[in-house]
């Protein structure tokens, strides 16, 4: 089934991409904040448990994670006015501890406290759908989360010989490295004026890491059995937005460099034009009119097909000119009297 509704998506939106009507900008910067749920079962196993697989006598139980808050930008630049690719930052930044007290004196006894430092660079593209202000759209992107200074401590007072083993004061894992991400979203982009909108979306981020960690203190024991800190899972975001440039400004860029071109075509048709060869001036000067769109051209376009020899051209071009220059009687005499004698043979 997959096989068939790929090429019928990829048809569907094809026509779309290339139809330009979309956001009116070139460049675009969002800062997001994005809250989302994660997948650290394995995690929160371990560290749910950490008192009573660590320490004898110790019943308490630890916290569990399950959601955690981003924030980040992306920069975009549009490739059409419905698709951009974007470079995308997020950082993650969370710190818990859970704290265990003795019941008699409310001196603490251990301190779990788990830090998360995590900076997610990738490379994406974004689809917009429709016109006007509010655009549906859907990205996607792909790149690597790297640990910039997470690690899980556990700090204990070992004069709490009851509970607390003499050479259990301090244990550490350290997480590092980089590993694979990927977003995946869909949401609504607010364009309210033309140089800020704002986004609201959601969408399904993945991002597992490998834990290797050389056991020490309490984590020596059998019972801890961490192995995956999965970061993946559902997410909404909001962000503010800000446009520079439009596709109307390159569009008058793009414009005003085929003006000047079309120029010199005309200054070369006029140069051939006077040496009579006119095949030639023909050549540049339907390129001159096809770069500047100036009526004024048709009149001289006009004049080579006259005497190039092909009258029905000449009157088509006449035709184009005396439409958008009335007050010329000049032409229109000279047009009259072509089409007379075109309709009389």
């Amino acid at each position: 089934m997959k096989k068939f509704l790929v090429p019928i998506f990829v048809l569907i939106l094809i026509p779309h991409i290339f139809a330009d009507s979309g956001i009116n900008s070139r460049l675009s910067i969002e800062f997001r904040a994005d809250y989302g749920k994660v997948s650290l079962s394995n995690f929160n196993e371990n560290y749910s448990n950490v008192f009573n697989y660590g320490f004898t006598n110790m019943n308490a139980t630890g916290s569990e994670i399950n959601t955690i808050p981003y924030s980040g930008a992306d920069i975009k630049y549009f490739l059409t006015q419905s698709l951009a690719i974007y470079l995308k930052a997020d950082y993650l930044n969370y710190e818990n501890s859970d704290i265990v007290k003795d019941p008699v004196t409310g001196s603490e006894i251990a301190d779990s406290h788990v830090v998360f430092n995590l900076l997610y660079t990738g490379l994406g593209a974004r689809y917009y759908f429709g016109s006007g202000r509010i655009f549906p759209y859907l990205s996607i992107d792909a790149g690597v989360f790297t640990h910039m200074d997470s690690f899980w401590e556990v700090m204990t007072d070992t004069s709490f010989t009851e509970y607390v083993p003499p050479g259990d004061s301090y244990q550490y894992i350290n997480f590092s490295g980089s590993f694979f991400g990927a977003n995946a979203e869909i949401g609504l982009e607010w364009k309210l004026f033309d140089f800020m909108g704002i986004e609201i979306g959601g969408g399904y981020r993945y991002g597992a890491d490998k834990v290797s960690y050389v056991p020490q203190g309490i984590f020596t024991s059998p019972l801890f059995n961490l192995t995956t800190l999965d970061f993946s899972g559902l997410y909404g975001t909001g962000a503010l937005v800000l446009y520079f440039g439009s596709a109307a400004e390159s569009g008058a860029q793009a414009a005003a460099g085929d003006t000047g071109l079309g120029k010199k075509y005309e200054q070369w048709a006029d140069y051939y034009s006077g040496q009579k060869n006119y095949q030639k001036a023909l050549q540049y000067y339907l390129y001159a009119f096809k770069l500047t769109n100036d009526t004024a051209i048709c009149k001289k376009i006009a004049v080579a097909y006259y005497y190039a020899g092909d009258k029905q051209n000449a009157i088509t071009y006449l035709e184009k000119y005396t439409q958008q220059n009335q007050s010329d009687d000049k032409m229109k005499k000279w047009l009259d009297a072509l089409q007379s004698k075109s309709n009389t043979k």
